[in-house]
């Protein structure tokens, strides 16, 4: 079993561990299995996750900021108003986790290692603070980003197929290619309305562009790839 001692305390590393409000702030916790581990309020600043496994994790309200989240396994982790600033998320997964109020401003991810391939599929990013967030290539099919902060964030090339974007603030995103078919917007007077199946986000152009509401300004729709 492994072991972090941090200045007076030791904790345990091991699924189901209670770590709640635990100072982890630059621990090595490389391959660490953590699966239903219970690290609400965790201090992980700076910390060393890279292929850590946290399936079903709680991490709600974690301070994860600038923390190296290389390959870690966050599937079905519960990540409420968790702190991602900075975050190095390199191949990472998010299968259906919990993102609501999550805060990934700023974040970066190398070209060579984009968040594709079904890592953030089916997530729930309610409300989570993607601003200026370097989103290009990823799968976000399914994705609940009801009310979610993307302004400025590029999603160029991004698969947003069925997305549900109602309320979200997308002012000046990047959204060359992006495929948003069957994804969901709401208009001003509370009408849902979802992209047609097989068709291409320019025919919605005109529409969409004249919403008024905040947050839609600035958008530039242009066709999904096949």
């Amino acid at each position: 079993m492994k072991k972090i001692k941090q200045i007076i305390k030791t904790y345990e590393i091991r699924p189901k561990a209670d770590l709640r409000d635990a100072d982890l702030v630059k621990a090595d916790l490389r391959g660490a299995d953590l699966r239903e581990a219970d690290l609400e309020e965790a201090k992980l600043k700076r910390a060393n996750l890279r292929d850590a496994n946290l399936e079903g994790a709680n991490l709600v309200e974690a301070d994860l900021r600038d923390a190296y989240l290389e390959r870690a396994n966050f599937t079905k982790a519960d990540l409420f108003e968790a702190d991602l600033r900075g975050t190095r998320l390199e191949e990472a997964v998010f299968r259906e986790a919990n993102l609501i109020k999550a805060d990934f401003r700023i974040l970066y991810v190398p070209a060579r290692h984009r968040l594709g391939y079904d890592r953030l599929e089916y997530t729930t990013l309610k409300k989570a603070n993607l601003e200026k967030a370097d989103l290009r290539e990823a799968n976000l099919q399914g994705a609940d980003l009801r009310e979610a902060i993307l302004e400025k964030a590029d999603l160029r090339e991004a698969n947003l197929r069925y997305a549900d974007l109602r309320q979200a603030n997308l002012r000046d995103a990047r959204l060359e290619d992006i495929d948003l078919t069957g994804a969901y917007f709401e208009a001003p007077n509370g009408d849902v309305y979802q992209i047609g199946v097989g068709k291409v986000v320019e025919e919605y152009d005109n529409h969409f562009a004249n919403l008024g509401r905040p947050g839609f300004d600035g958008i530039i729709f242009v066709p999904a790839r096949d």
